[in-house]
């Protein structure tokens, strides 16, 4: 809610900015009557990207869950390009008298347009990443679990040798496609279960040589897992 606060503070001295260049002229030499009607078309239409501009960002900075409003970004950015853009056209169509007032209206109604269609598309691509993301994390979850126990056994091991077990196990895993499938349940199953045993083996008084066979059926079945993982991927 303070960010949100903090914006439309800023949109109100934005709104106040735009109407003191529009009308102190007009105040200094006592003629706030003598607009035309394209003045104030113009006047209309850029008020109404400052509300759009409003209604844009809140809907990009209310969004509570921290990933989608990262991704929500380009969105305050897109539209406050849109909203200068709109300012600075506006500003010239009322200041040129020469210009004719339809091409001021097509021009604003232009930029309007732009704005909601670039509003729209970021929004959409906004959403897809973020259900890209997630399925993603959720394929990759249970090998990072992997990944984060043959972590642990370094910390674990209490001599040169089980450390050094346990870093080939962690640089095979870590260096390994992290994607799940259905079709690799069986080989994940048997990773863990000689996760389990170097757990085992380093909580107690484990063999080294054990350990270490342990360790190198582990690295063949993930060896074996990613070639899967291959074949499964050429044929998509």
């Amino acid at each position: 809610m303070g960010r949100q606060i903090k914006y439309f503070i800023m949109w109100l001295a934005g709104v106040g900015l735009f109407n003191l260049i529009c009308f102190l002229p007009a105040l200094e030499n006592e003629r706030t009557g003598n607009q035309s009607g394209n003045f104030w078309t113009i006047y209309g239409l850029v008020m109404l990207a400052f509300v759009l501009h409003l209604i844009f960002s809140c809907i990009a900075l209310a969004e509570k869950n921290k990933e989608k409003r990262i991704l929500n970004t380009p969105l305050i950015i897109i539209c406050t390009i849109d909203l200068l853009l709109m300012i600075i056209a506006g500003i010239v169509c009322m200041a040129v008298s020469s210009m004719p007032g339809w091409l001021g209206i097509v021009i604003c109604y232009g930029l309007l347009f732009l704005s909601v269609l670039f509003f729209l598309g970021a929004k959409a691509v906004g959403e897809t990443t973020a259900e890209a993301n997630h399925e993603l994390n959720r394929k990759t979850y249970s090998f990072r679990i992997f990944t984060d126990r043959a972590q642990e056994l370094i910390s674990m091991a209490d001599t040169p040798e089980k450390k050094e077990i346990a870093q080939s196990v962690y640089d095979k895993l870590r260096y390994s496609d992290m994607v799940s499938d259905p079709r690799l349940a069986d080989d994940e199953f048997q990773i863990n279960e000689k996760l389990n045993q170097l757990y085992g083996g380093f909580q107690g008084m484990g063999n080294v040589q054990s350990l270490q066979q342990t360790a190198n059926d582990l690295i063949i079945i993930v060896d074996r897992r990613n070639n899967k993982c291959k074949e499964l991927k050429r044929q998509v």
